[in-house]
């Protein structure tokens, strides 16, 4: 693959995720979609709130709503699953608490604010797996705005594997569409 030159970092960074996420067919396939993604959602938006890329379109600031493919993971309000006694419960999809408490709208959304959200999740540790059987089947990722009270999140997602594969290869393949070179 070479050596990326300084200048084209992110670009070359994305291209090469989004390679790994096409061709990697291993054992540990959940843990390096999770590290593909983790790195997808930062150095995009980064790159982007530093104003260090141009875009030809800034899909970054572009409401979720026009992401047919992103709003489809979030189309059913519950997913169903069980817990470690195997009891079934829904597991919300999506949960958006604004600032001043209302509940927002996957449709009021902004990209980057979905990402920035999810990237919060991971850089404090708020994710959780779920399973089936021996196997990850998911991840629910929250935020949490006052560290001293852990019962109040005013953000969560749920992806199954398949929709964290979408979501990442999503990111990647419209970065690499839309950054100017």
């Amino acid at each position: 693959m070479g050596y990326p030159s300084e200048k084209y970092f992110d670009i070359t960074y994305v291209e090469r995720t989004k390679e790994i996420l096409d061709e990697y067919k291993g054992k540990y396939d959940f843990t390096m979609l999770i590290n593909c993604l983790l790195g997808l959602i930062i150095l995009p938006n980064e790159y982007n709130m530093q104003d260090k890329r141009e875009f030809n379109f800034d899909f970054l600031e572009q409401k979720v709503l026009y992401f047919p493919k992103i709003k489809n993971i979030f189309k059913n309000a519950t997913e169903k699953l069980r817990n470690e006694k195997g009891k079934e419960f829904d597991q919300r999809k999506f949960l958006w608490i604004s600032k001043s408490g209302n509940e927002m709208s996957i449709d009021d959304i902004k990209l980057s604010e979905l990402i920035n959200r999810i990237r919060h999740g991971f850089a404090h540790m708020n994710i959780t797996p779920t399973k089936d059987g021996d196997y990850w089947a998911g991840i629910r990722v929250r935020n949490y705005p006052d560290e001293n009270k852990p019962e109040y999140f005013n953000f969560e997602v749920y992806f199954t594997q398949s929709e964290l594969y979408d979501f990442a290869v999503f990111i990647a393949e419209k970065y690499i569409a839309t950054v100017k070179k």
